[in-house]
């Protein structure tokens, strides 16, 4: 592996004709690698990174929780999941009788998906996201015919999102 600069440096005293050429491209890698690179700063290391993690894990699991008590919701046989992006729970809404009404669905943070969000507006800004797999095609085919309703879903994906937005209160 090299890098622009590298590579460019080479080509520039390969041939001294394209050196007026390589000189504007260098220019642009490097403003490209400046803007693609963030070094760590020592806030980056506090333990108030890690703790803020922990809590948003935490707040999956207290709504997952609250729907088993309160709203036909199951975990049983169901596993949290670590992603590369963020944590994943998953869940399954169930009869009275307790019999799984749906396969897994899952309630996840998100970190790929709030970073590109509107962060500007904490009405717009998301941690919390419901994640629906394509075999559900009649509860993808709900949500996409509901009016009102915020949903990232292309056919070809293997998942719907549905954000869960903020509220103040």
């Amino acid at each position: 592996m090299t890098t622009w600069r590298l590579l460019l440096d080479r080509l520039k005293s390969a041939d001294q004709t394209m050196a007026d050429n390589v000189l504007h491209l260098q220019a642009s890698t490097d403003a490209q690698d400046e803007l693609s690179f963030a070094p760590l700063q020592a806030e980056d290391f506090d333990a108030a990174i890690p703790q803020r993690i922990l809590f948003l894990n935490r707040i999956v699991w207290s709504v997952i929780n609250r729907g088993v008590n309160c709203c036909r919701m199951s975990v049983q046989d169901l596993k949290a999941a670590p992603q590369y992006d963020g944590y994943l729970k998953y869940f399954a809404f169930c009869a009275e009788d307790g019999t799984k009404l749906t396969g897994d669905l899952g309630l996840c943070v998100n970190y790929s998906r709030w970073a590109r969000s509107d962060t500007t507006s904490v009405a717009e800004t998301t941690l919390l996201w419901l994640r629906i797999w394509s075999g559900h095609s009649e509860m993808i085919n709900a949500v996409s015919r509901q009016g009102g309703v915020d949903y990232d879903w292309n056919p070809g994906d293997d998942h719907m999102w549905i954000p869960l937005r903020l509220r103040n209160h």
